[in-house]
């Protein structure tokens, strides 16, 4: 996770990596405090997946940093 600019304003950015083809779903959700039920799904528009090699994938989430001095993420995955 980091922090970039952007037109004066800062942005956080996570990134992981996620297995290709592999039957797991992967569900990153956001949230400015950590109780359980506060949890958001992060759209897929705010996800771009970069190609690492033929079984991996680099995922980048870029959240605006408007008002919350905290972000926590977490993702969760389920095989199908």
């Amino acid at each position: 996770v980091h922090q970039i600019p952007n037109d004066g304003a800062k942005q956080w950015v996570y990134e992981y990596v996620r297995r290709k083809s592999s039957g797991l779903n992967y569900q990153p959700q956001w949230s400015s405090t950590l109780t359980s039920d506060s949890f958001s799904i992060i759209p897929e528009e705010k996800q771009q997946v970069h190609s690492i090699d033929d079984q991996w994938d680099r995922v980048s989430i870029t959240m605006p940093n408007e008002t919350e001095s905290k972000l926590f993420i977490l993702v969760t995955v389920e095989f199908d």
